[in-house]
């Protein structure tokens, strides 16, 4: 899912306008690249995402309490972003309960389970591809997994999102012991301090890679 890319969060003093020049640039570095992978490269990075889901799958398992469900918040890929569809058909084949967001007015998301058969189109308040009609989740008081779309995260979990703010704010509200995973081609994997950061962004546990399950931090 690619968020809104017309503005960062509120920003103020020349550290943060730096940074938000950084940002932008960029931005704007990774989308070229991505826009120059072919369908055929989209497809191989997909069936990669899918064999590295059983390490998901495990993640959401141990963060859930005995007796619970797991439960994964993942996205809908735009056209250039990594697409985890694939690996969301495992995870509920495996009995993870999955759901999809859908925007809403101020930056904000509410949760619909996916299933594969769940129609999408283009979303009212966010050009990205979202659910028609389906289920509402209500997110449980336990500690869940969130896929994270990401342009670049950092060594440190440090991450680029596409400006916009809703994962940033939709974090704060995550019960204590969530997983956040942060899904990016293996390229946009960055050193430490190489992704611009301001005190708001959203802090990866990992990097998930059509390669790789990376730990950060």
């Amino acid at each position: 899912m690619e968020e809104n890319t017309t503005a960062d969060l509120p920003q103020a003093g020349p550290h943060a306008i730096v940074s938000s020049i950084a940002k932008k640039a960029l931005r704007s570095r990774v989308r070229s690249v991505r826009r120059q992978r072919g369908a055929d490269a989209r497809e191989a990075s997909a069936e990669g995402f899918a064999r590295r889901s059983a390490e998901v799958i495990r993640l959401a398992r141990q963060a859930t309490p005995e007796g619970a469900v797991p439960v994964v918040l993942a996205y809908c890929a735009a056209d250039t972003e990594p697409d985890v569809a694939l690996a969301m058909r495992s995870l509920h084949d495996a009995g993870v309960r999955v759901a999809v967001p859908r925007s809403l007015p101020g930056s904000r998301m509410s949760w619909v389970r996916w299933h594969p058969d769940l129609e999408m189109t283009t979303g009212s308040v966010a050009p990205v591809p979202e659910p028609v009609g389906g289920e509402d989740l209500e997110l449980p008081t336990h500690p869940m997994v969130v896929v994270l779309p990401a342009l670049a995260v950092d060594a440190v979990g440090v991450r680029l999102g596409q400006g916009g703010g809703f994962y940033d704010r939709f974090v704060e509200t995550l019960p204590a012991g969530s997983v956040l995973i942060a899904a990016v081609f293996e390229d946009e994997v960055y050193p430490t301090g190489e992704v611009p950061a301001e005190p708001w962004d959203a802090v990866a546990d990992y990097a998930w890679t059509p390669h790789n399950l990376h730990p950060l931090r």
